[in-house]
């Protein structure tokens, strides 16, 4: 299809796993074969081996290197696709001379940065064809523009707010106050509000039945007159309660005024923080970047040691306050549930005398002798011998005998819930004596695993420490060495320029252990809030169970009284009025009882209100001191550039002629995008995509991803859309760092059509 088709898909491991596509993320020189503006600077000086063995012995191979020259990156690469020797023959058949085939090209390539991350590229490529006795030349360019720039990702590293962005979470925090305030404005009136539409239903009533009295006969008077004087009676104790209800209203309205105050106070000190904290961090990371950023300033091992000593010291104060946070935790738990025991068993003393009073001396003659059975039944249980096993079967009949017993003489319903209420409570004391076992055994598992955690990190600090030290010498020793054997001024400039980058790697290294102690100090925290949180809920739950039994063992007893005299008066036939007035009681203290709940309610969710408020400024204050320490160790002034667009036009040049025929190049357009979704310590996730429009053949469409573990191992796969020549492909690599210098080696294979899998090797030096 074109006079050159070995330049359609050169050799380039990486480009080759990830289904063909240049994305210009990764860190070698693929792109003085596919796109030249790919090519950065500070990917210093390379060397670039990529073999690709074809069938029938054929080799396709490329040779390349790349050197920062004038602010750009040069590079040169020479490619070569022999096929070997063959044997030329006659018409007649019979062998002439040997002949070679293959097809090569040298390129010549530069790129350069025009302006922030954009940048410009312009390979020069002669090409030459051998087949046989006839030979072909022809010259090409390939072009490129790349532009890079940040784009939210995982691993982003945090930047400092600007002043506006301040304010802007400063006009966000207030408007949560307003809404707040707004709510509880409506659940301070809620009460009020019900009370008031009551009162003026009542006053319309009283209205109407008023007009009516007015405009009724004499005798049918009476029955309006009772609903009237009802009406008036009830009006006048909503009318009490109303006046309760906006005076507590008017001390809500108070109460939520100064909480608004507070708020709004609190929102703006904080915003003033804030500045002052972007002052703090600059100073803190001028301070503590100074070794790297500043070429007078050395790494010394005295440094290290303090830095090293710093961390431990911060993991030994914070696992020792967590551990004594933990003890504190434990002794406050303990000491909450034995409080709660306590209330239970006067809880329960209360309900057995409630009973005794109603059954008398039988009553509780029964209830002693069944305490003393399940004292006996417990004393027997896991019995081994035949005896005690009677004995326990015995007791086990006797105690049901006697439960029995007490349930015949328990008939009544109140005195059957008081006994459900006293078997509940003791099933409740059991429950909470496992609880404070389990804390305990809980609170020891957790002191022990944060000591063994400490020990951990302290064991890594010395290890790091070690290992540290021992680099920081080594770099400094070759520097000597290197200064020692330099002839040129520029030659101790490059020593120089070495150190200062092995000093970089070494400090960078230790800075990370530090920041990762921070993390996890951070974590804990968040975690200790959690747990706290959860524990002041649990108790006010605790709180919130007693007070609805109060208000139901009030409400039960009371209705039971009232029940009692409403059965009375209905046997003995007693006047109406007294009838009514009974059950108008009772629904009145029904009444009663339901808004008792309804307060219970709403304190219920006033508590949660307050207490996520609470866990949340907890939270956002360990946040925001997290986010600080954050920008102190991770904020960068050169953002990583994650995602990449890239331009091309490949082999736009002059024909290739045989034989006074001519056959185009294959020239071909691109366009690529590249992405790092992630990108964090130990691991990077790329993905590419790359439309490719060749002038002789069919747009092809490809997509490629690229895995990356501890910036050593890779993992690479690919597909094309719509190409006879490519589809699935994939490979791995390895990188290894020795001294100045790193090695990488790459594979990859994809199926080609009629042979099989095609293999292809890179090897790659950067110094």
């Amino acid at each position: 299809t074109s006079g050159a088709d070995f330049l359609v898909h050169p050799p380039a491991s990486r480009t080759d796993a990830m289904g063909g596509v240049i994305d210009g993320m990764g860190d070698d020189l693929d792109g003085i074969l596919l796109n030249p503006s790919v090519m950065l600077p500070d990917l210093g000086f390379l060397v670039q081996l990529n073999i690709v063995p074809l069938p029938n012995s054929v080799t396709n191979t490329q040779l390349g290197f790349g050197i920062p020259l004038l602010g750009g990156m040069m590079g040169a690469s020479a490619q070569l696709l022999s096929a070997g020797q063959f044997t030329e023959v006659s018409g007649t058949g019979q062998p002439q001379a040997s002949v070679s085939i293959y097809d090569a090209a040298a390129v010549v390539g530069y790129s350069h940065t025009v302006w922030k991350s954009v940048s410009l590229g312009l390979n020069a490529k002669g090409i030459y064809r051998s087949l046989g006795t006839y030979n072909a030349f022809s010259f090409a360019v390939d072009g490129g523009a790349a532009a890079w720039f940040e784009t939210p990702h995982i691993g982003q590293r945090p930047k400092p707010p600007t002043m506006k962005e301040l304010e802007k979470d400063l006009e966000k925090a207030l408007k949560a106050v307003e809404k707040e305030k707004e709510d509880r404005i409506k659940d301070a009136a809620r009460q009020a509000e019900s009370l008031r539409k009551e009162v003026a239903d009542l006053t319309e009533t009283v209205a109407d039945l008023e007009a009516k009295l007015s405009a009724s006969e004499q005798d049918k008077r009476e029955p309006i007159q009772s609903k009237l004087a009802e009406a008036e009676q009830t009006l006048t104790a909503r009318l009490s309660e109303l006046d309760a209800a906006e005076e507590a209203e008017q001390e809500s309205l108070a109460e939520i005024d100064a909480w608004y105050a507070e708020k709004t106070a609190k929102a703006n000190a904080r915003f003033q923080e804030r500045v002052a904290e972007l002052d703090y961090v600059e100073q803190e990371r001028e301070r503590l970047f100074a070794v790297i950023n500043d070429p007078e300033k050395e790494l010394t091992a005295e440094m290290v040691d303090a830095n090293i000593d710093t961390s431990i010291s911060r993991t030994q104060e914070f696992i020792s306050d967590r551990q004594e946070a933990l003890a504190e935790a434990a002794d406050a738990f303990t000491e909450k549930r034995r409080a709660r025991i306590e209330a239970v068993q006067e809880e329960i003393a209360d309900y057995q005398s409630q009973i005794d009073s109603e059954t008398g001396d039988e009553g509780e003659r029964i209830s002693r002798e069944i305490e003393t059975v399940r004292e006996l039944i417990a004393s027997l249980e896991g019995a081994e011998t035949d005896e005690d096993k009677a004995r326990l079967k015995e007791a086990k009949e006797v105690l049901t005998a006697k439960e029995k017993e007490l349930r015949a003489l328990l008939e009544d319903p109140w005195l059957k819930r008081l006994a459900d209420r006293i078997d509940s409570k003791l099933d409740e004391i059991q429950d909470i004596e496992k609880e404070i076992q389990a804390k305990a055994e809980e609170t020891a598992k957790a002191s022990e695993a944060v000591a063994a955690q400490s020990e951990k990190d302290i064991n890594e600090f010395e290890a790091l420490r070690e290992s540290l030290q021992k680099d920081l010498k080594k770099a400094k020793l070759k520097r000597e060495l290197d200064v020692l054997n330099a002839n040129k001024e520029k030659a101790v400039e490059k020593a120089g320029g070495e150190y200062k980058a092995a000093e970089k790697k070494i400090y960078s290294r230790l800075l990370s252990a530090m920041y990762s102690n921070e993390e996890k100090i951070f974590e804990v925290r968040l975690g200790s809030a959690k747990e706290d949180s959860q524990v002041r809920s649990f108790d006010f739950e605790l709180q919130l169970q007693k007070s609805r039994e109060t208000l139901e063992d009030d409400y039960a007893l009371q209705d039971r009284f009232i029940a009692r005299k409403i059965a009375e008066a209905k046997r003995s036939e007693g006047n109406e009025e007294e009838l009514a007035a009974l059950e108008q009681d009772r629904k009145d203290r029904e009444q009663d009882y339901k808004a008792s709940l309804s307060e219970l309610e709403q304190t219920e969710k006033a508590f949660e209100r307050d207490e996520k408020a609470r866990l949340d400024e907890e939270l956002e204050a360990i946040k925001q001191e997290r986010q600080k320490v954050r920008l102190i160790f991770l904020q960068t002034d050169k953002p990583y550039l994650n995602t990449s667009v890239v331009l091309g036009v490949r082999n736009l040049g002059s024909p290739v002629k045989f034989a006074e025929e001519p056959f185009p190049l294959p020239t071909s357009f691109t366009v690529g995008l590249g992405y790092t979704l992630l990108n964090i310590e130990n691991h990077a996730f790329r993905l590419a995509l790359q439309l490719d429009a060749p002038l002789q053949d069919d747009i092809s469409l490809s997509v490629g991803a690229e895995y990356v573990l501890f910036d050593i191992a890779f993992l690479r796969a690919g597909y094309t859309f719509n190409s006879v020549e490519r589809s699935f492909s994939a490979g791995f690599g390895a990188r290894l760092a020795l001294g100045f210098t790193e090695y990488a080696v790459d594979y990859t294979f994809r199926p080609i059509p009629d042979y099989g899998l095609l293999h292809s090797f890179g090897i790659h030096i950067s110094f």
